[in-house]
């Protein structure tokens, strides 16, 4: 139409809902468990460290792949604790080439 009622692009539009009768919100539905506050403080600032050293790319694939001398993946391992949060901030800096291997 071309009395500015309809969208130019032909698409239908959705009526407002009647007075009184609330609009549906959105909810997210998880089946997955969530991480304790402080694990998930302990993850994120992980992450800001290992980008501000490596850069993005770097960073994520250091974080999710096998690390030998962790003994496994450094992101799981800084999460679980603070001595793991600071043995992955260790490595970082080794890979980044601030520090020598120990």
């Amino acid at each position: 139409m071309t009395d500015g009622t309809a969208p130019k692009d032909g698409a239908a539009t959705a009526a407002p809902p009647a007075p009184g009768v609330r609009a549906p919100r959105f909810r997210v539905v998880s089946n997955l468990p969530r991480l304790p506050h402080d694990a998930a403080a302990r993850e994120g600032r992980i992450v800001r460290f290992a980008i501000g050293h490596l850069g993005h790319a770097r960073a994520l694939a250091f974080l999710n792949a096998d690390h030998a001398g962790l003994a496994g993946r450094p992101l799981a391992i800084g999460t679980a604790s603070d001595a793991g949060r600071a043995a992955v901030e260790d490595a970082v800096c080794v890979a980044a080439g601030l520090r020598p291997p120990a």
